[in-house]
């Protein structure tokens, strides 16, 4: 009796994570930045926001998607309140994450209006930029006490702001930027030449306080399958095109 108990406490002790890991429900988040994570009409969508449901879709795991401001997705990863994102590496969380499958790199840009003539960092010298808060697109930019950064909420707001003469540029991505531009009535026409600053690479990653609550193996397995499949180009035409 007491050998059929020791293995019975055995057994379970093997297959405790993996009970743990069936029965939670993993907190991924969407950084709330157009067409990423985008909320409209109450609901939820964006490139980065289905390519994690079709991932955590396809590891069977069970899961919650919220689209949040960087900053407090940055938060909730060093908390651990959220498990998983997509977004760049920041060194203020290297601490705090794992980084499992690099997505396809990003070029960041500062943008003016037509006729401003941007071909360096020098050119910004005075000059007010709208500037995504929580995010980093620019070391140069970012410690230039030369150029003032007029943060804001999302991008939408960078370019009314443009439009309305509060600000000289705005940087970001240039496909979000012209995304969100599109999204409240800006055409491209309006933009002049963009000045590339950067080339990121997003990463999915994990909370290190969450890395026993999932398969990671398995999870960075399907990603690639996903991306190999052309899931992740299909996701950007359906949005920018």
């Amino acid at each position: 009796m007491l050998i059929r108990l020791l293995l019975l406490f055995c057994f379970l002790l093997q297959h405790a994570d993996s009970v743990a890991k069936a029965v939670q429900t993993l907190q991924v988040r969407t950084i709330g930045v157009s067409p990423y994570g985008i909320i409209e009409d109450g609901k939820y969508n964006g490139i980065y926001y289905e390519l994690s449901n079709m991932l955590f879709e396809n590891t069977n795991d069970k899961f919650e998607n919220v689209i949040f401001p960087y900053a407090r997705i940055m938060h909730e990863l060093k908390s651990g309140q959220a498990d998983a994102t997509i977004m760049f590496k920041y060194p203020e969380l290297e601490p705090y994450v794992k980084y499992i499958t690099p997505l396809p790199a990003l070029r960041n840009v500062v943008i003016g209006r037509k006729g401003t003539s941007i071909s360096s960092v020098d050119d910004l010298d005075g000059k007010v930029i709208a500037y995504l808060r929580g995010a980093k697109f620019s070391e140069k930019i970012d410690n230039a006490e030369n150029i003032s950064k007029q943060y804001v909420n999302d991008f939408q707001q960078g370019v009314d702001m443009m439009r309305l003469n509060r600000v000289d540029a705005i940087i970001g991505p240039l496909s979000a930027i012209l995304y969100s531009a599109k999204s409240i009535g800006v055409s491209q026409s309006f933009f002049g030449k963009p000045f590339t600053v950067s080339t990121k690479t997003p990463w999915l990653q994990v909370s290190k306080k969450s890395i026993n609550k999932m398969d990671l193996s398995r999870i960075e397995i399907e990603l690639k399958k996903l991306i190999k499949k052309g899931v992740f180009i299909r996701l950007n035409e359906k949005y920018l095109n």
